[in-house]
């Protein structure tokens, strides 16, 4: 009886621990289930946020491919409107007459530059060939050239100096002698002056009246006119020193490539070669446009030319 006492109590307080410790695995499920509750929660939220950001997303990025669109439609618009201040007629005409003109620069401007080109680099280098003996012996001789202008320049500075004092007197002499004179012209045409500008100012006030509205509408018919005009040219002229500085650079590189053009390479002679080089294509274009559309007539053979002088008929006496 003692023993199964013993056991009743020890199986008593294994079941209190045991309920103790299903006590405490209740809290902790409940806690953790709070956890998960709270995790879910949160991850709902980052779902939700996930979602309204991927819908902002598709949004912007429509609204973006929206204003491309518009964009790409007013630079299009803005375009047609650029090129559209022409006349339509005149517009079908410059466009064929480019056609022409590309056509006669790819059959006859184009091959005639490369074999030109082509012909002048052959030339070059012949003359290149041809100078570089005599380039030396040029060299050799500007030596003692350059030490008799060193010391001439040394030799004349003096009178060059005492030329520019004389000359610098002459002029404030002359100068202040023409001084009371031009006064006195001028003191002596003021009146005349002064009865002119008091005559003509009505009539000129009359006329500046009198035209006032006709400037008027002639400036306001104009002006868009003349603000594309400026534009086109601010634009062409953009164009066209970018073009002359290339130009200008290639030449320049170019010529300090060789020995024998280096001295030449001069700031004037640059500038020259590339308005020449600019102007080339355009004086065959327009000899190409005379050729084309100015065609010369045939010149008619004057009337009469193979006959000789006829000699008057005589008239007799009897009839």
């Amino acid at each position: 009886i003692d023993k199964l006492k013993k056991d009743v109590e020890a199986q008593s307080v294994k079941k209190a621990t045991l309920e103790n410790r299903a006590n405490d695995a209740e809290k902790r499920v409940q806690e953790l289930n709070a956890k998960i509750d709270a995790l879910q929660k949160t991850n709902d939220e980052q779902k939700r946020k996930l979602q309204s950001t991927e819908r902002a997303l598709k949004v912007a990025e429509e609204e973006l491919m929206r204003l491309h669109l518009e964009a790409t439609t007013k630079s299009k618009q803005l375009t047609e409107v650029h090129g559209a201040w022409l006349p339509p007629w005149l517009a079908a005409h410059s466009a064929h007459y480019m056609e022409v003109i590309s056509g006669h620069w790819n059959e006859h401007g184009k091959p005639a530059i490369n074999s030109f080109l082509q012909k002048a680099s052959e030339k070059s280098a012949q003359a290149k060939k041809w100078a570089e003996p005599h380039v030396e012996t040029a060299k050799m001789k500007w030596v003692p050239v350059k030490e008799k202008l060193v010391v001439l320049k040394k030799n004349t500075e003096p009178y060059v100096q005492k030329v520019s004092s004389k000359s610098v007197e002459v002029y404030e002499a002359s100068r202040d002698a023409v001084k009371p004179h031009v006064a006195k012209v001028k003191e002596f045409a003021d009146p005349y002056f002064q009865e002119a500008k008091k005559f003509s100012k009505p009539y000129i006030d009359q006329v500046a009246e009198v035209t006032k509205p006709h400037v008027e509408k002639v400036r306001t018919t104009l002006k868009p006119y003349t603000k594309r005009a400026v534009r086109v040219y601010g634009s062409f002229l953009e164009s066209a020193t970018t073009y002359h500085r290339q130009a200008q650079s290639t030449i320049l590189d170019y010529l300090h490539q060789h020995e024998v053009s280096k001295s030449l390479a001069t700031k004037e002679l640059v500038w020259f070669l590339a308005s020449a080089l600019l102007a080339i294509p355009v004086y065959i274009i327009y000899r190409l446009l005379m050729e084309a559309f100015c065609s010369k007539k045939p010149k008619r053979p004057p009337h009469g030319g193979n006959h000789g002088h006829r000699r008057h008929k005589r008239r007799h006496a009897d009839k």
